[in-house]
């Protein structure tokens, strides 16, 4: 009996040193991988982006602002922060872990998307495994651990949390062998793809209501508020859209309401691009809602030149 004992202690401690090694094989991987839901997570922990121009947003945003034409048209150093498919509240989340790892922007700008940043997210579960590489960081953790079910299993049992998601083990493993899989890589958070166009969103008859959270917007005056008492700059970018896409919602209006009451209260000036000529041209999106690579072109070199009439980076 006690050498059976034995020999369960010896195999467990064995097991517990194997799922050890592969947890830091595999998160060290990632930590170092291109995959665009690592990517920026990466470059903010080690403290590798120093940007006079900072970019947030959700998915629209880092497949539609090209920060190659934003360094090149304003002579400066962009950076494209956002983060695919969550509203507001994870964008800020995103820019506070920025902000305590690397220094301030001297201009933020933020985009505004009629079909989600003024959401709410919570419980929203969506890519819960751009947290697990960070998953020591508890000021970012203790912020997303409920919605992204992250329990205290997850953060100390090895592997544990990526129980499930065997295609980020075998991107953690290549990226640390080096031999790293990119799913297109990112350009300092930019992505062009160059998808054809799809429409299916536009098939469905109902109307849909865009989200308009009154916490949510709050939030965003209160970030603006704290930005410009740092003397950060700031912008509001009104998205193009694909013209039939705000036809799908019932209270466009509304939101755009909310959006401009945040710009007049705070002084903010705001560039709409909501009925620009971009908005009628499939072509030039791989979606309704999402510009693709010729799209982000086009619309990157109509940015920078009225970013450069405002002069805000003078």
């Amino acid at each position: 009996m006690k050498k059976l004992l034995k020999n369960l202690c010896v195999f467990l401690a064995l097991l517990l040193l194997l799922s050890l090694c592969v947890d830091y094989v595999v998160t060290a991987g990632l930590r170092k991988s291109d995959i665009r839901k690592y990517a920026v997570w990466n470059d903010i922990f080690d403290s590798a982006i120093d940007a006079d121009v900072l970019i947030m947003g959700s998915s629209e945003t880092w497949c539609g602002y090209n920060t190659y034409i934003i360094d090149s048209l304003l002579n400066c150093n962009s950076y494209n922060i956002a983060i695919d498919g969550h509203a507001f509240r994870y964008q800020l989340l995103r820019y506070n872990t920025y902000r305590r790892f690397c220094p301030r922007p001297n201009l933020i700008i933020l985009n505004l998307d009629i079909p989600g940043i003024l959401g709410d997210d919570k419980g929203y579960a969506y890519e819960r495994e751009q947290f697990f590489p960070y998953i020591m960081d508890d000021l970012l953790i203790d912020q997303v651990a409920s919605d992204k079910k992250i329990t205290v299993f997850d953060k100390y049992l090895p592997l544990y949390r990526y129980y499930g998601y065997r295609t980020d083990i075998e991107d953690g493993f290549r990226s640390y062998f080096g031999r790293p899989y990119m799913d297109g890589g990112m350009h300092k958070g930019y992505r062009g793809e160059a998808y054809s166009w799809e429409a299916s969103s536009l098939s469905i008859d109902s109307l849909f209501e865009a989200p308009n959270d009154s916490k949510t917007v709050s939030l965003i005056n209160d970030f603006v508020q704290a930005a410009k008492d740092e003397g950060i700059g700031m912008v509001f970018v009104e998205f193009p859209e694909y013209y039939q896409l705000r036809e799908k919602f019932s209270n466009v209006s509304e939101v755009e309401a909310s959006f401009n009451k945040l710009a007049s209260e705070n002084q903010i000036p705001i560039l709409d691009y909501s009925f620009a000529e971009i908005c009628y041209d499939s072509t030039l999106y791989r979606n309704p809602s999402h510009l693709n690579k010729k799209g982000s072109e086009l619309f990157t070199f109509k940015l920078c030149h009225d970013l450069d009439s405002l002069g805000l980076l003078k």
